[in-house]
């Protein structure tokens, strides 16, 4: 009888976890890579940026997004200075600029990053408008 109990209790427990609102697990996310954001660190800041462009356990606030986009791409960070550029051509969390997008695209592609890279030729084989 004892055995039944646990194997209930381990079911019910894992059902329990199942559920977990994922939006919170996030959240605790952000709070960890806030600190390191804020001492500068690149990586985190760009996580942060996209926490904040897609709404992951955050509220959506593209133009947070932009600001921790931008601390990393001004360090070179390649994958922020193309979501910048992404956010740039799009008008998100910015006016829509297509001089400042093509700008980090240009930054991103020549440190070999293989979609701005792609987002350049697209751009000077007119597949894709200045900027979509």
């Amino acid at each position: 009888m004892d055995v039944i109990l646990w194997i209930m209790m381990a079911v019910v427990l894992m059902a329990f976890l199942v559920v977990l609102p994922i939006p919170e697990l996030q959240k605790t996310e952000e709070m960890e890579h806030q600190p390191e954001a804020t001492r500068g660190d690149a990586s985190a800041q760009y996580r942060l940026g996209e926490m904040y462009a897609y709404g992951l356990g955050v509220d959506k606030d593209e133009a947070e997004a932009v600001k921790w986009y931008r601390l990393a791409a001004e360090q070179g960070y390649w994958l922020s200075q193309h979501s910048l550029g992404e956010m740039y051509a799009k008008g998100r969390g910015v006016k829509k600029d297509d001089a400042e997008a093509l700008k980090w695209f240009k930054l991103a592609a020549e440190q070999g990053y293989a979609p701005a890279q792609d987002k350049l030729g697209e751009i000077a084989t007119g597949q894709s408008a200045a900027i979509d």
